[in-house]
């Protein structure tokens, strides 16, 4: 923007409030909240009480009252005052809140944290903690920017803006709108924000806006601000300090803003830090179509970069004094790889991209593409100096159509950079011819440049150095038709059987292999002017022409394809019973098949390379061949004759047990195993005629079938599965106090647990094979007899009752005096009493588990073994001799009267 420009807003501002302050203390106006009126007039003249309360809504919804080089004034909920004196300074109470409820939809548990306005709404929580609303109105709108809790708001339906939508970081720096593909008609009003108030981050998401206010839809110098999926038709679209733009945005400036100030983005060049950003992926359109007002350019921008493989249009058709794009001081731009920036512009005095300021550069990335073209005396212009162009390794198209424009402007010390192009120019005047007039190949290296002047081109490319110079052209290139004529083309021998096709032509020109009008492959020389594409076969006979094309100019040649080889013949298997012989052989050449010097059969093969003709039957062994001649080349096949009929199948039987299966067949023919139509053995017969396979067990009753085929024959063989034999059953050890038995028999099958003839339990087997049955405890020696029957067979298993084990034993502690031992163990069991080896007493134990046994006095220290044997078990006891002492009674002396101790004997 220029000084005057921004001294002109100031100064309607001030003279806005001024007057209105004045207004206010006579007593011609009174404030009703933020709001002063519903209309405003856009005509200036002498200032009325009711021109002046227009301009002063004006003032407050287009700028909202606010000069960054004057005290601040909130616009909502706080206390406004003038520029004016202490005592002239007015308060404005806080705007009343609107009484409209918004229509009901789902209200959550977020809905008390949510200010009056905007409880009724739909509401859910961020992932941020923050609050996501869905709003129909623009108060619901303007609450969502004064609630720093609310992290995005959803439109519902479209809006009308009847009022400045106004924005402050200190009540809620970060908003995310979300259009949901409504519109926002702006009217005459804007999204504001104060010119210092760099806190502001706002997304604009799925919108459509229409109109705008004075200074643009989106007035915030300082914001940060990204558009993504946005279509905009009205006024000055956007200004902000940082901005990016996503997804598809089509931006239609049509309408002269109110300010004057006519870009239509501006990112705001008083900061260094203000860039554009075109996202990857992106596609952006901004289009300036607004004919009055004071016009400046499209874009306003410092730095500007437009990232990898996105897409950035900006067109105007109207004058623009300071180009479609304008860089500001310590500006650049920078286009990523595979991306595209395109500036066009219709008007003979308006530049497409104006540098100033300072020294500024212009980077296309290698695959990037920068398209320019204007109808001014510049197409760039890059005015300060030491500035850079770097073209290296891109894409590129710089024209003035003026009839003595050129195609770049540099201050001293400019320089243009080439990485390994093609470079074209056309003449002053020539702009939009299809030629060029001069063409250079693979140039590299640097031109520099003062003015419109070429001061020195030095690269790799002598005559593009002695040439380039810029105040001639009107355009400059990347593409275009070189003058000279392309390289010779050549097309290699090509074989009938050959799959690639080589040869020269010019370096990196287009290459198609045509067969009449039909291309067959395509591709490019490669740069050292060589060429390989890989193509079908062609038949012998076929002309191949191999066409180079490059910027406009062709270059042929051609070649016939040559016979090596006719195709191969194949002929089938042939057997006695045979009448019909196939294959396939070199298509519409003739064939004969004989037996020896005997034609037995002839014809043409097909177009398709089959042939099929039938003959009588041959003898077993003979030879037989099929010869195809074409063209002076033979191919030959040949075959034996086998016998016909197949030798006859058998199978063994097969029962439910079976797992393999044998027989005899035609010796080394496919055989198959099928129950039913399921396959359950396949494999080959051995050269003995005899097969064995695997095969799962089979159910009761199938058929099972042997299936041989060989040569279109077959012979076939089937059996019955019979029942095979049980499972062997099995049973677990039972003791006298045992009263469960286990063990495994035929799944599924009855069981019944037998003593001699009496069923003592029964049941049946479970189909993993596993059973258990409860029994009454048996007595010792008896025999349980597990019987399985199933199919009328049947499979047993015995086992015979064991003793448990025997009661503990105890013995009765012993000394060397005792002749009575006693003690427990197993009722009528056999006990012995030992010393060592020696048996010192034996007998049985009582019915109610005691025992007592006489022995012998034992010596002390001796250990006695108390073993209790019964139905060949054994339970143990021991203890220890103790040494026992008898003593004698001791014999006194006679004691007698005065006698102080007693003497005796013991």
């Amino acid at each position: 923007m220029k000084k005057k420009q921004l001294k002109k807003r100031m100064k309607a501002k001030k003279r806005l409030t001024s007057a209105a302050v004045a207004l206010l203390m006579s007593g011609s106006l009174l404030p009703v909240g933020n709001v002063f009126a519903n209309e405003q007039s856009t005509q200036e003249s002498s200032i009325s009480s009711a021109e002046a309360k227009a301009n002063l809504e004006k003032d407050m919804a287009v700028s909202g009252v606010e000069n960054s080089t004057e005290a601040k004034q909130e616009t909502q909920n706080t206390e406004k005052t003038s520029e004016n004196s202490e005592d002239d300074q007015i308060s404005i109470p806080e705007t009343a809140r609107d009484s409209k409820e918004a229509t009901k939809s789902s209200t959550q548990d977020t809905s008390s944290q949510l200010p009056e306005g905007l409880r009724n709404v739909k509401s859910t929580r961020l992932s941020d903690g923050r609050i996501s609303v869905d709003i129909s109105t623009p108060d619901q709108l303007q609450e969502a920017f004064n609630t720093s809790l609310i992290g995005q708001v959803n439109l519902a339906n479209d809006m009308v803006l009847t009022k400045q939508i106004n924005m402050y970081s200190s009540k809620n720096p970060n908003l995310v709108i979300n259009g949901n593909n409504h519109t926002i008609d702006l009217q005459k009003f804007s999204f504001w924000g104060d010119d210092g108030d760099s806190g502001i981050n706002v997304k604009l998401v799925n919108l459509t806006t229409l109109n705008g206010g004075g200074w643009g839809a989106f007035d915030s110098p300082s914001a940060s601000v990204e558009v993504e999926n946005v279509t905009h038709r009205g006024e000055t679209y956007l200004v902000a300090n940082q901005i990016k733009l996503s997804g598809k945005v089509d931006i239609q400036v049509v309408q002269q803003p109110g300010g004057g100030y006519n870009a239509g983005i501006s990112s705001y060049w008083r900061m260094n830090n203000a860039k554009l950003t075109i996202s990857s992926g992106a596609d952006v359109t901004v289009n300036h179509a607004v004919t009055t007002g004071t016009p400046s350019s499209v874009l306003y921008v410092n730095q500007m970069l437009v990232e990898p493989n996105a897409k950035f249009t900006v067109t105007s058709p109207y004058s623009q004094p300071w180009g479609v794009i304008r860089v500001a001081s310590k500006g650049g731009i920078n286009v990523g790889e595979n991306a595209q920036l395109n500036v066009n512009s219709s008007d003979a005095n308006t530049l497409g991209i104006d540098f100033r300021e300072q020294a500024s550069s212009l980077n296309i990335a290698r695959g990037g593409n920068l398209s320019v073209s204007a109808a001014g005396n510049y197409a760039i212009g890059m005015y300060p100096g030491n500035s850079n162009l770097n073209l290296s390794g891109a894409k590129f198209n710089i024209q003035s159509t003026k009839s003595n424009g050129l195609p770049l402007y540099m201050g001293s010390g400019g320089s243009i950079s080439f990485d390994k192009q093609n470079v074209r120019a056309w003449l002053k005047g020539f702009a939009t011819a299809t030629d060029p007039q001069y063409s250079w190949d693979n140039v590299t290296g640097v031109v520099n440049m003062s003015g419109a002047n070429t001061t020195s081109a030095l690269s790799n490319n002598t005559e593009f150095n002695a040439l380039f110079k810029n105040q001639n052209f009107s355009r400059i290139s990347s593409d275009g038709r070189a003058t000279q004529e392309l390289t010779k083309t050549t097309i290699n021998e090509v074989k009938d059987t050959d799959t690639t096709v080589s040869g020269k032509g010019e370096p990196n020109g287009k290459i198609d292999l045509k067969v009449g009008d039909q291309v067959i492959a395509s591709g490019t020389v490669g740069s050292d002017g060589n060429y390989s594409l890989t193509i079908p076969k062609q038949n012998a006979g076929t002309v191949i022409k191999a066409v180079v094309s490059m910027d406009g100019q062709t270059s042929e040649a051609n070649t016939t394809v040559v016979r090596t080889a006719l195709a191969q013949t194949t002929i089938s298997e042939i057997n006695t019973e045979t009448t019909q012989v196939s294959g396939k052989g070199e298509p519409n050449a003739p064939i004969k098949i004989m037996n020896g010097d005997q034609i037995i059969a002839q014809g043409v093969i097909g177009s398709d390379g089959n042939y099929t003709l039938t003959i009588p039957r041959q003898a077993k062994d003979s030879v037989i061949k099929a010869i195809v001649e074409k063209d002076g080349l033979t191919s030959e096949a040949q075959t034996t004759v086998k016998q016909g009929s197949l030798a006859q199948t058998t199978i063994s039987e097969i029962n439910t047990e079976t797992t393999q299966v044998s027989g005899k067949g035609e010796p080394n023919a496919p055989i198959k195993i099928m129950n039913g139509d399921q396959i359950i053995a396949q494999g080959v017969i051995g050269s003995d005629g005899n097969y064995t396979l695997t095969i799962p067990k089979q159910a009761k009753d199938s058929v099972i079938k042997a299936i041989v085929e060989k040569d279109g024959l077959t012979s076939k063989a089937q059996t019955t599965v019979t029942q095979g034999s049980l499972v062997q059953t099995t049973i677990s050890n039972i003791d006298t106090n045992t009263t469960s038995v286990s063990g495994k028999g035929e799944p599924n099958a009855k069981i019944e647990l037998k003593v001699g003839n009496q069923v003592i339990a029964s049941g049946r087997i479970g189909s993993d094979g596993n059973y258990s049955l409860t029994i009454p405890k048996q007595s010792v020696g008896t025999v349980v007899k597990a019987v399985v029957s199933a199919n009328g067979l049947t499979s047993e298993a015995h086992t015979t009752v064991t003793r448990a084990d025997l009661a503990p034993t105890t013995i009765s502690k012993v000394d060397s005096q005792t002749t009575v031992i006693t003690g427990t163990g197993e009722p009528g069991g056999k006990i012995e009493l030992l010393n060592g080896n020696q048996l010192i007493a034996q007998g049985y134990v009582g019915k109610d588990g005691h025992y007592s046994l006489t022995v012998m006095k034992q010596p002390a220290g001796s250990t006695i073994v108390a073993k209790v044997t019964m139905d060949g078990k054994e339970s143990q006891a021991s203890t220890v001799v103790e040494e026992k002492i008898n003593l004698q009674a001791p014999v006194i002396d006679k004691f007698t009267e005065g006698d102080v101790y007693a003497k005796g004997n013991i």
